[in-house]
């Protein structure tokens, strides 16, 4: 489930059981995640409150994460921490840069919609 309030950035991987949620504030407003571009989510994992996950994060299976997440890192466990300082700019999934970087490689009349 992605909450419809949360902001989420281009080329990310969201796998299956992945729960994007909100909370609720003192005002009832929903206090729901941003998360940039390049993130990979891993299956089950739980991502919820008024947090920012910045670019090229790598969130391991079932990692739970509530607290903000500063590019190019790898997070795991519950709560999550850093396991790694390398996100997903050099890695080969469907959320990396070097994917992004290819694809407007390719098709240069879309590089206008890329923040890069």
């Amino acid at each position: 489930m992605v909450s419809p309030s949360a902001k989420i950035g281009m080329w990310c991987d969201i796998h299956q059981g992945v729960n994007i949620g909100s909370n609720n504030s003192q005002h009832g407003g929903s206090l729901v995640p941003t998360i940039g571009s390049n993130v990979w989510i891993g299956p089950g994992a739980k991502i919820f409150g008024k947090i920012i996950i910045e670019d090229e994060v790598q969130i391991a299976a079932n990692a739970v994460i509530n607290k903000d997440v500063t590019s190019n890192k790898t997070l795991g466990g519950v709560p999550a921490k850093i396991i790694s300082e390398t996100g997903t700019e050099n890695v080969d999934v469907a959320a990396s840069k070097y994917r992004m970087l290819k694809f407007i490689e390719l098709n240069p009349q879309y590089e206008h919609y890329f923040n890069i």
